[in-house]
Formats: structure tokens, sequence, C-alpha cells
């Protein structure tokens, strides 16, 4: 039995293409899985520790310390104005040799991790070792480097 219907979708079908358009996006989800990974792996944080900016001098013997990204090794870090940080609190020099103090009391590793900004005066610098040697841990100082 014939019907308008099915000759309505008989003659749909014939003027239909044969080819269709099916986007393969495999190619895209290729480079976009490419470029995630090397932003992942390449890109390297530009500041020190915890959003501290300290530009650390460039150097082609650092040494990773390993240690020093410890809870409770004793960081200490200077920008280039001066500002001193120890365990990422903002203190002044004088302070420091209590703070040390106290930190080892606490249970803290016995060594000062550095990260002295390359622009950073080197009075300033000494001054913070001279502090650091008056808390008694001369022997203890190690210096970071590109470590963190």
């Amino acid at each position: 039995m014939w019907l308008p219907s099915k000759a309505a979708k008989l003659r749909l079908a014939k003027r239909r293409s044969a080819s269709r358009f099916a986007p393969n996006l495999w190619p895209h989800f290729g480079v976009v899985f490419t470029l995630l990974v090397s932003f992942m792996v390449i890109v390297r944080p530009t500041h020190g520790y915890h959003g501290l900016a300290v530009d650390l001098p460039a150097s082609s013997y650092a040494v990773q310390q390993r240690y020093a990204l410890r809870e409770n090794a004793m960081r200490l870090a200077m920008t280039r104005d001066g500002t001193v940080h120890f365990r990422n609190y903002k203190t002044v020099p004088e302070q420091l040799p209590e703070a040390i103090r106290e930190a080892v009391k606490q249970g803290a590793e016995r060594k000062v991790y550095l990260q002295i900004d390359s622009r950073a005066r080197y009075g300033d610098s000494e001054a913070m070792l001279d502090r650091i040697r008056e808390a008694g841990l001369s022997r203890y100082l190690r210096d970071c480097g590109e470590a963190l």
C-alpha cells in the first residue's frame, strides 16, 4: 500500500548527501593535553617559598636542600629592601636570635636555611648572619641556593 508520508520520506532520503558532517575532535584534544602537560612541567614558580618574592642568584653548582621544605625547618629569607622573614613571618633582625632559640626549643632542626635576594645589600645580609651567630648556630648555616 502506497502512503504519501512514505513517499515523502523516500524523497527526503534521496536529497540527503551521502557524507555527513562529523567533526573529529581528537587532534584538538591531543594539542590541548600536550599544552597542559608542558605548562605543568616546564613552568616553575618565580617566587621563593610561600609567595615571598626572593630573586635568588643564579648558580650552576646549586645543590637542592630537601630538608629546607620541612615544616619545622628554620628558613630565613631576606628581600632586596632588607626585609627579613623567619619561617614566613616578617621580623626585624634584632629579634632573630630569640626567635631562633625559641624554634630550637620547640624541636626545630638545628640548621638555618638562607634565601637572600641577589640584589640585597651585603651589609644587611652580614648583619643577619651575625644575628644567627648570636643565637649559637654558626655551624649550622645552610644556603638554600636554587632549592626553593
